[in-house]
């Protein structure tokens, strides 16, 4: 019974069924890391786009202070 196990896995259709099961692993790993590539690049986007908001407040809440500094210097000092 083993050794006829063994013979089918070395037949041409043992060997059909593994390349067959290898080909199946390798195209699963090809879609999971495209799929991965995908999440990553739209990670990417995001921090962009985070960053970007980020630098925007930033520059906003720099003028704004400016600004009621400025309003406040003329309210109570003219």
């Amino acid at each position: 019974m083993y050794f006829s196990q063994i013979g089918f896995l070395f037949s041409y259709r043992g060997l059909l069924k593994i390349s067959f099961i290898f080909y199946l692993l390798s195209f699963i790993f090809y879609l999971l890391s495209f799929i991965f590539y995908l999440l990553s690049f739209i990670f990417y986007l995001l921090s962009f786009i985070f960053h970007l908001l980020s630098f925007i407040f930033h520059l906003l809440s720099f003028i704004f202070y400016k600004y009621f500094l400025k309003l406040q210097n003329f309210l109570f000092f003219r």
